[in-house]
């Protein structure tokens, strides 16, 4: 009997230590935890690279149009895609996106004067920053993700 009391005692202590883990998960540190790095290079990757880069298109799904015949040579003797209005060139407006997560949002943010020159001199839409429904769905699922890795790592490290 006595080695089954004690047996009893341990699970009841794992049990313990696993609801005290639980009590302690942050909803704070979850989000941390989920905004990281890699998943704010994934919203920059997602809106320049894809967005911009590969579809041509701005957070709404409209199409940015197309280049001008010279622009389309000016493009082609510099070996960049034609098919599309991308907003790159030199890659110097893309390398200015940044991605802050505050402690409820995520903010992008860029090179303002290319901003104000695309937006009000050439009358491009300010749509062109953010995402897409489907990437903001991926976003979720990816940030979903994170969250269950941050409470199974939590709830793990309660255990021991």
């Amino acid at each position: 009997m006595h080695s089954l009391f004690c047996f009893k005692m341990i699970r009841f202590e794992a049990i313990h230590n696993l609801l005290d883990s639980a009590r302690k998960l942050s909803e704070i540190r979850a989000w941390r935890f989920a905004t990281d790095r890699t998943t704010l290079q994934f919203i920059i990757s997602m809106n320049t690279n894809e967005q911009l880069g590969e579809d041509g298109i701005d957070s709404t799904g409209a199409s940015l149009g197309d280049y001008a015949p010279m622009t389309v040579q000016f493009r082609r003797s510099k070996g960049l895609q034609v098919g599309h209005i991308d907003f790159k060139v030199t890659g110097q407006y893309w390398s200015s996106w940044k991605v802050r997560a505050t402690s409820s949002e995520l903010i992008i943010t860029v090179d303002q004067d290319r901003f104000q020159e695309l937006t009000q001199l050439l009358r491009f839409s300010e749509e062109h920053v953010g995402l897409t429904d489907e990437n903001m769905d991926r976003l979720a699922e990816m940030i979903k993700r994170k969250y269950i890795e941050y409470v199974e790592r939590e709830l793990q490290n309660g255990i021991g």
